[in-house]
């Protein structure tokens, strides 16, 4: 009987010891759910009193804590002081960021600059409204309404003073007058 409490005891120890689980860190997956979902609704930034911006969105998911709007389909008008619309911008998807006010275009985003006359093509914009900026650090296409097309790796531009700077920029084709 002796013999058999001990033999039961190491059994019983190698048992616990042999199964020791070793913790696996397990990522954690945190899902956050946005406070309010808004389909098809228009949003406006103002500054100064007078409207800066008017954004139509087709669906956007409201994140209270982070201060931000999550967009789907979006199309804004910039407007200048004197309400006039001065730029249009048509992105895929889109975030407003009231923390730092900036709104940033992604995917497939097309600027028309209306008193340039130009369409901006690029992969990403980003709208401080704060700072009156617009900057894309991705290759921008720029189409003239004469037909050429030029490319440049990046731009930035001063909505204030109606000035957009291009970095490196090629010119790759230019329309030919049909005249000749």
């Amino acid at each position: 009987m002796r013999y058999l409490k001990s033999i039961v005891c190491v059994i019983v120890s190698i048992n616990i010891l042999s199964c020791v689980s070793v913790k696996k860190k397990v990522a954690e997956v945190v899902v956050e759910y946005p406070d309010v979902v808004q389909t098809d609704y228009t949003h406006y930034i103002y500054k100064s009193g007078r409207l800066f911006l008017e954004a139509h969105i087709d669906t956007g998911k409201t994140f209270e804590k982070k201060k931000e709007i999550e967009c789907v389909v979006i199309s804004a008008k910039v407007y200048n002081s004197k309400a006039e619309i001065t730029t249009l911008i048509k992105s895929d998807k889109g975030i407003i960021n009231s923390n730092n006010s900036e709104l940033i275009f992604s995917e497939n985003v097309v600027i028309e600059k209306l008193d340039d006359k130009i369409k901006l093509e690029t992969d990403s914009l980003a709208l401080n409204y704060k700072n009156n900026t617009m900057d894309s650090k991705t290759k921008v296409l720029i189409t003239k309404e004469d037909g050429s097309i030029l490319i440049a790796d990046s731009m930035q531009s001063d909505l204030t003073n109606q000035i957009t700077t291009f970095t490196t920029m090629d010119l790759n084709y230019f329309y030919e007058d049909e005249e000749k």
